[in-house]
């Protein structure tokens, strides 16, 4: 799972340096999906307020 997780992050655009790389490897998939969902969630808001 490490290993694809960080050939993901490498198609995104971030390289994981050598310092603790599983921590940051878990830290920036939170990171990435929490922005995801979040843009995803304001979206969704948006097209709902502009229904009404």
């Amino acid at each position: 799972m490490f290993y694809m997780a960080n050939v993901i992050l490498l198609k995104l655009g971030y390289k994981v340096g050598d310092h603790n790389p599983h921590k940051i490897t878990s830290d920036a998939l939170i990171v990435y999906v929490r922005n995801k969902l979040k843009s995803k969630i304001l979206e969704e808001h948006d097209e709902g307020i502009a229904e009404k």
